[in-house]
Formats: structure tokens, sequence, C-alpha cells
């Protein structure tokens, strides 16, 4: 009985009038992910999980939200899937650190209001009681380029980040291999031949002598929960010299979920990759980050070293949350104003607390009526 209602619920969008009894928002059509939907714990997981989703609640409800009313012709570069565990640390080529968005997936033209609405959301559905105001705040501190100081928990990240560079966690290793656990696979002879190769021309196009970064070992992997959820990715682990040894993974793109309120072409994957990592990162990002296809998928190479430590919210207490969140909107302001109007502060700046509280209401009364309207549907564990 369980898997025919995973079946059903893989195939059935639902449209129902429950959801808008606590908010004006209109449905739209969409199907659900039955594993995703499965390994939503609760509001917040199933917003993270289905981003697609909220830029299609946007795209149907521009005439009943206030910031689209006030900002939607600002467009520019957004980096898709704001929320406030899509933040962290990342090494970059200057053995420097930057705190940043750490995942690019959807990452194209929209209008930034709407990226900002994706972060108060997200972040009020974790922390209810959250000030949305200091966030916009902090948000507006970015857009005008000042300076904002990390808070503490974000130093000691830092810290801990260079502390540990570039290595990877001896946990992970059986020798010059991946240790093997559950979610892992082998690939094919093919497969990782393609891999090898492509990744032995890229290591020379970047200045490593042949034979000074090697491929040592290639696994697959899965991931069902998360806006990322169900695509393919492959862990590559390669030596460095004649000791060190780096992580690398291969994942999986797709159409960015920004695509229902796009506001200009999207980019090729490859063009679009480039210019995320020059949006959020700037000139100094990791020489290891590229985009190949592996057989009919495009996939983007990236770094997993130990030091790339992103923000996990259930670490730290509600305060030092609030803080963190405060940060992340500061980091997002900062990436916007590389592409916003000069109009566009102003624009933010003035609309009312009150609409924005209630756009920010509006939409996490619909999904968390959604979600439990959703789980009456099949059991959410």
């Amino acid at each position: 009985m369980k898997t025919t209602l995973k079946i059903i619920v893989l195939l059935f969008c639902i449209n129902l009038t429950q959801a808008q009894e606590a908010s004006s928002l209109i449905d739209t059509n969409y199907q659900f992910d039955g594993q995703k939907l499965e390994a939503s714990s609760d509001t917040f997981i199933f917003a993270r999980s289905f981003v697609d989703y909220y830029y299609g609640l946007m795209a149907k409800n521009t005439s009943q939200l206030n910031i689209a009313h006030a900002a939607s012709s600002f467009s520019g570069w957004c980096v898709g899937d704001a929320h406030p565990e899509n933040f962290g640390i990342l090494l970059q080529n200057n053995s420097k650190i930057l705190f940043s968005m750490n995942d690019m997936d959807d990452f194209g033209p929209c209008p930034l209001a709407y990226d900002f609405l994706r972060l108060l959301v997200t972040s009020r559905l974790y922390l209810p009681k959250i000030n949305i105001e200091q966030i916009r705040n902090s948000y507006l501190i970015g857009l005008r380029k000042e300076n904002f100081t990390a808070p503490l928990l974000i130093q000691t990240l830092a810290s801990d980040s260079q502390k540990l560079g570039e290595n990877i966690d001896p946990k992970k290793l059986d020798g010059n291999k991946f240790k093997r656990k559950n979610g892992m696979s082998e690939v094919s002879p093919a497969i990782y031949q393609i891999i090898a190769s492509n990744l032995a021309a890229i290591f020379i196009q970047k200045g490593f002598v042949n034979g000074d970064l090697r491929v040592m070992d290639i696994i697959s992997t899965s991931r069902i929960g998360g806006g990322s959820g169900g695509l393919l990715r492959y862990e590559v682990l390669c030596l460095k010299g004649n000791k060190d040894l780096i992580r690398l993974e291969l994942k999986e793109l797709s159409l960015p979920a920004i695509y229902p309120v796009a506001t200009a072409t999207i980019p090729s994957q490859s063009e679009r990759m480039t210019k995320a990592l020059q949006v959020e990162q700037g000139n100094t990002y990791s020489t290891y980050y590229n985009v190949f296809l592996v057989g009919e998928k495009t996939m983007l190479l990236r770094p997993k070293f130990a030091g790339n430590k992103g923000i996990t919210l259930t670490n730290s207490s509600d305060q030092d949350n609030t803080e963190i969140i405060s940060y992340e909107a500061f980091i997002l302001g900062r990436i916007h104003a590389a592409s916003a109007e000069a109009s566009y502060t102003d624009v933010m700046k003035n609309l009312s607390p009150v609409d924005l509280e209630s756009d920010v209401t509006n939409f996490t009364n619909f999904l968390n009526k959604k979600f439990n309207e959703i789980k009456r549907v099949i059991p959410v564990h």
C-alpha cells in the first residue's frame, strides 16, 4: 500500500483549496517527487527540496505579493536557492577563505527581490520568530557595499576552515581509495575512463604537469533530499604530487529553478557556472571548478575540501542562527550589488515593513498548509 502511495504522489499534483485558507496565494501545477517528499521532515526541508515550486508560486502570484509590485522590474543575477544552509566557507586559489553562497545549481537571471524573499521565507520557516526587518537591514548594507562584521560563529568556522585546508577526512579513506558505504556504487570502466580522461585534460590546461595530479578512485553517490536530490553525482579522489589526496565532486546540472521567472535567456551550463563563480566568489575561485559532459549529462566539477565548511543551523542557538542569517543576508546583498540597478536599493529600503512582513507570512502560511496536506496523502518521515 505504501509503495502505491509513493507512485501516486510522484505523478499527482495536490491542488487543494485548504492551502489558501491561511494565505491569499494561488497554487500552481506541480509534480512533486515522491522520494524528496519522504525525505522532507518539516516545511523548511520541503521548501528547500522544491526550489522551482517556490519560483512557480512567485510567477503565479505577482499580483498578490507586495514585493513583486515594488521590485519585479529589477532584474539581475540571482543565486536561485537562497536559504540559510546554502552558505558557507569556501577555500580560494590564493589560500584565503571566503564566506559566500556554496551551491550554484540554480543561479540565473531573475528579479533580485524574489531571490531575497526566498531567503526570508526559508529563514522564517526555520525560525518562526525571526525579525524580518533585521534581515532586510543587513541585506541593504550588502547592497550598499558597506562593511558588516561576521558573527563569532562564522569567524570560528573560518578559523576551522583554514586549519583543515584542502585535506580530506581520513575516515573517508581506505588507503588511496574511498571507503565504501551505503549510497555508493561502483562506476563502469567506460564512465571511469571518460571522467579520468576529461580530468587529465583539464589538469594540464590548468597548469599541472602530467602526473602531478592523478585520479586514484571514482565512485557514484546518491542523495535524496534537498534541491539537488535525485541528481547524479560522482566522487573523485586525486593524488596531488606524491602524498596529498584531494576530493572532487561531479554533480549533474539541470535547468535552474529560477526558470519560471527568468528575465533573460538562461545561458549554457558552462557559461552559467562561470558567471556564477565570478558573481558569487570573484576572480579567486578554486582552479578545480569546471564543467564537462559525462555521457549525455552536463556536470559541474567542484572541490570538496575539508576546509569548505557549510552552515548547519541545528548546531547553534536561535540567537546565534539569527546573527548567522543576518550575515547571510548581507552576503546576498553584496552578490546582488554586482548586477543591481542603483535605484533597486532605494526600492527595497522603502518597501513598507508591514508589506514585507505580509509577503513572508503569506508564503510561509501557504507552504506550511501545503506540506501538512501532502503529509495526509503520504507519510513523511
